[in-house]
């Protein structure tokens, strides 16, 4: 089969090599990778569309959703951490870059709704993504802390809920997984549905460890 990420690779290649690069010989923002971008993640939405139609087994449809996957991971990875020879020129990564990194997102979060049952959960976030979840998670750890302290909980406590987002924003570990993102998500779901004036004093602790125990079971 076609490998159908050719010219986002030549693309991304071409990005800071100074005989190729586009800006470098004086192309004008507006035209630069314009015609290549548009619309970048519906072509690899449609051609691998195309390509697993015609796959016979589960097996190769994972292996083909996997490498597609990984593929994407770290050409996104790759453009974040680009340095063009043209860096210095005003808004060059956010009017030439940030929309490649948009259009290739685009794509992987299709391909995790499009092919859920084969997407590697396990592989780790890119930079870009793990940075825009970590934005979601402090508005949220504000607006659960925000509620939770209006019912008074013990700060202590608190602070013992909020550790897994807490991880995340400090960032605990080396990388984190679409595995962790989602598990956190779960959890932010369970502290915005707690109500603590439905329980008793003597029951609260038994809640608290309930709640402490799930989610450590299912992280």
């Amino acid at each position: 089969m076609e490998y159908i990420l050719t010219e986002i690779e030549r693309l991304v290649t071409n990005i800071g090599t100074p005989d190729i690069c586009l800006i470098k010989k004086g192309i004008s923002n507006d035209e630069y990778f314009k015609t290549d971008i548009d619309n970048v993640h519906t072509i690899i939405k449609e051609q691998l569309l195309a390509e697993s139609s015609i796959l016979c087994s589960d097996k190769k449809l994972s292996t083909l959703v996997r490498f597609y996957q990984s593929c994407i991971i770290r050409l996104i990875d790759q453009i974040q951490s680009k340095r063009c020879t043209c860096w210095t020129a005003p808004n060059c990564h956010n009017t030439n870059l940030k929309p490649l990194i948009i259009e290739l997102t685009e794509a992987l979060a299709f391909i995790h709704e499009q092919y859920d049952n084969f997407f590697d959960i396990h592989s780790n976030l890119p930079e870009v993504c793990y940075l825009k979840h970590k934005e979601a998670f402090i508005i949220h750890r504000q607006k659960i802390s925000s509620s939770l302290l209006n019912q008074e909980i013990n700060s202590k406590v608190l602070k013992v809920l909020l550790h897994p987002l807490n991880d995340f924003i400090e960032r605990k570990q080396e990388s984190y997984t679409f595995h962790d993102k989602h598990y956190i998500y779960m959890w932010i779901k369970r502290l915005y549905a707690i109500n603590l004036p439905l329980f008793s004093d003597n029951k609260l602790n038994d809640f608290y460890c309930k709640e402490i125990i799930a989610y450590n079971l299912n992280s």
